[in-house]
């Protein structure tokens, strides 16, 4: 009888194999939410493999570290960018240095493929001890129910986007100073699905048939008892201004937050000019 191979020879430390996505994707299920995968098409994919580190024990994927890998522009100096995420161990395999290993093989990566920084989610002491800092300040903004009609500016209407759409948004994006490089595929998701993990929507805004902006607005769900963000935008800051109370009166919203960059100060001092009050954030 033929000896069956052991699987554990690929146990250790590395880039996921194509055929330990369900083990993977039952870790990441677990320690997250199941179906956390499914919403991140950009970053679990067969093209970004190389980036997913994990450590294998006994055929099992039981911890991992993954990165997507992007260039940025800011003023037109291109940067390239490792963002992590979906940061989990096993609650069987924790207190085993794992994690800590695969931070300091992922730092070793992203030096290796000049990676210029890397943007981390969520703050963990073993970021810190590695050399992570909570770095700029930019600003949070909050228009309620009351101001609503205080940005609601006639001329402007404001509608859900389709895919037909993906390239009016794709150039509206392409206009701002500071802007990752986005593939298609990011703006598509949008439209009618998860963005930063929550459920989104993309509306464009208007004058008159002249797209003038978008925005990616988090879909209300019950347990937000109306208070959601805006994901992401772009285009004229004077459209957003004004359409931001559209928002909040043709979803029935208690609080719309959104998120200013600290290079941005004119939308900043146009939200300020119809007396919205900001508070300061790290980047």
């Amino acid at each position: 009888m033929p000896r069956q191979p052991d699987p554990s020879w690929r146990d250790g430390m590395r880039s996921v194999h194509p055929d330990e996505f369900d083990s993977l994707k039952a870790l990441i299920g677990d320690v997250f939410f199941p179906g956390l995968i499914d919403i991140q098409p950009h970053a679990f994919n067969l093209e970004n493999l190389r980036h997913l580190r994990v450590v294998v024990k006994d055929g099992e994927v039981v911890s991992h570290f993954g990165t997507i890998r992007r260039e940025a522009s800011i003023f037109g100096c291109d940067v390239r960018v490792a963002s992590l995420g979906g940061v989990a161990t096993s609650g069987a395999h924790r207190g085993q240095g794992y994690a800590t290993a695969l931070l300091q093989d992922t730092i070793r990566a992203c030096r290796e493929d000049g990676v210029d920084y890397m943007m981390v989610s969520g703050y963990r002491k073993m970021y810190h001890r590695h050399g992570c800092r909570r770095v700029g300040r930019d600003w949070v903004f909050e228009v309620t129910a009351e101001q609503a009609s205080d940005f609601d500016d006639a001329g402007l209407s404001i509608a859900p986007a389709t895919q037909d759409d993906v390239a009016v948004i794709a150039a509206l994006y392409r206009r701002e100073a500071v802007r990752w490089l986005r593939p298609p595929s990011d703006f598509a998701q949008g439209i009618d699905g998860y963005s930063w993990n929550r459920p989104a929507r993309t509306l464009l805004i208007r004058q008159g048939d002249i797209p003038m902006g978008f925005v990616v607005l988090q879909k209300a769900q019950e347990k937000d008892e109306g208070r959601v963000r805006l994901l992401d935008y772009a285009g004229e800051r004077m459209a957003l201004v004004g359409a931001l109370g559209k928002l909040v009166q043709g979803y029935d919203l208690q609080v719309l937050s959104l998120y200013a960059m600290g290079w941005d100060t004119v939308f900043r001092d146009l939200l300020a000019a119809r007396r919205l009050a900001g508070r300061p954030t790290n980047t």
